[in-house]
C-alpha cells in the first residue's frame, strides 16, 4: 500500500521527516527530510567512484539509494546527479531491450562535474549548478564551480530557486522531482522528493507549484537533481533502510532505480528522540 496523509517524524532535535499531501486538482505527495546544519555533527558525502578508466573517467557500478545508504553507513540519502550508462560494445551493435535498465550496465558515468579529492572530472556537459562538500563535510550549493577547499562535488540540474531560476515559472508538465534546498544563511537543508506519474497517488508537480511550495518554506536556494523514476529518498531505521517516497521504476511501485551517484548524510545520535506525529 502506498502511504497517504500528513506525517511528521522527528529523529533528533533539528532532524525530521515529513510527508505533505498538496491539495490541488490532482493528488501530489511531497516527502522531505529537514536537517539542521548549525551543529558540526552532520557530515555530507557523495558516492565515491568504483574505478577510473584509461581516460581517468570515474565509473560507478549501478546502486539503488538504499544500497548506497547501507554500504556507506549514512542515515539519510537521496539520488544524485545525471549519468550515462555503458552497456558494452555488443549492446551498441544489436537490439538490446534491457538498455532501459541501468542495473544491467557495465558502468555508469556522471554527467557534468565530479570531484573527489584530487580528481576533478568534467564530462563536457555544462551544468548550471553544483553541489559541493568541504573537508569538514559541510554541503553548499554553487553556480557551475565549487569554492577552494572542496573535496567532493557533483553537478546538479537547473536552479528551481536561486540566482539563475526563471523569473516566472510556468504551469508546465507535472513531473517527479528530487530537490536539494536551503535557506539564505544555509542553517538547514531539506532533501525533497515529489512522486510523479502515479495518477491516483501522486501525479507530480509543475514548476509553478514547486516554486510556491518552496517559498512558503523559506527556501531561497533549490537545485534539481536527477528526477523522474530516479527520484528516491531513503532513511535509516533500526531494521534497515526505509523508503520515504514511492519510486516506481518501470512502473512498479516501490522499485528503486539503480543510479550512479547519491548524496548521503551521516548524523550523530540519529534516533535520539524518534517520535512520530
Amino acid at each position: 500500500m502506498r502511504p497517504s496523509g500528513h506525517v511528521k517524524k522527528v529523529y533528533r532535535p533539528g532532524v525530521w521527516y515529513e510527508r505533505i499531501p498538496l491539495h490541488t486538482s490532482v493528488p501530489i505527495k511531497i516527502n522531505l527530510v529537514h536537517i539542521d546544519l548549525k551543529n558540526n555533527d552532520v557530515k555530507a558525502m557523495i558516492t565515491p567512484y568504483d574505478s577510473l578508466d584509461d581516460e581517468k573517467r570515474p565509473s560507478f557500478r549501478p546502486r539503488t539509494t538504499s544500497e548506497f545508504l547501507t554500504e556507506y553507513k549514512v542515515q539519510v540519502a537521496i539520488n544524485g546527479g545525471y549519468y550515462m550508462a555503458d552497456f558494452g560494445v555488443e549492446a551498441e551493435d544489436s537490439f538490446f531491450p534491457w538498455r532501459m535498465f541501468p542495473e544491467f550496465a557495465d558502468n555508469l558515468y556522471p554527467q557534468g562535474t565530479y570531484i573527489l579529492k584530487e580528481l576533478n572530472y568534467n564530462s563536457g556537459f555544462r551544468a548550471n549548478s553544483i553541489v559541493c562538500i568541504s573537508a569538514e563535510g559541510k554541503l553548499s550549493m554553487h553556480f557551475r564551480s565549487c569554492p577552494e577547499g572542496t573535496v567532493q562535488g557533483i553537478s546538479a540540474g537547473e536552479y528551481v530557486l536561486g540566482p539563475l531560476r526563471r523569473k516566472s515559472p510556468p504551469h508546465d508538465n507535472r513531473y517527479a522531482h528530487s530537490i536539494i534546498a536551503s535557506n539564505h544563511e544555509e542553517e538547514w537543508i531539506e532533501l525533497i522528493v515529489i512522486d510523479g506519474q502515479q495518477p491516483f497517488y501522486s501525479a507530480g508537480i509543475d514548476r509553478f507549484e514547486l516554486v510556491n511550495f518552496l517559498k512558503k518554506r523559506n527556501v531561497t536556494t533549490a537545485l534539481r537533481l536527477d528526477g523522474g523514476n530516479s527520484s528516491t529518498l531513503v532513511i535509516e531505521e533500526p531494521e534497515g533502510p526505509h523508503l520515504l517516497n514511492v519510486p516506481h521504476d518501470h512502473f512498479i511501485p516501490f522499485r528503486e532505480r539503480h543510479v550512479a551517484t547519491h548524496i548521503g548524510f551521516s548524523i550523530a545520535d540519529f534516533h535520539a528522540s524518534s517520535e512520530e506525529k
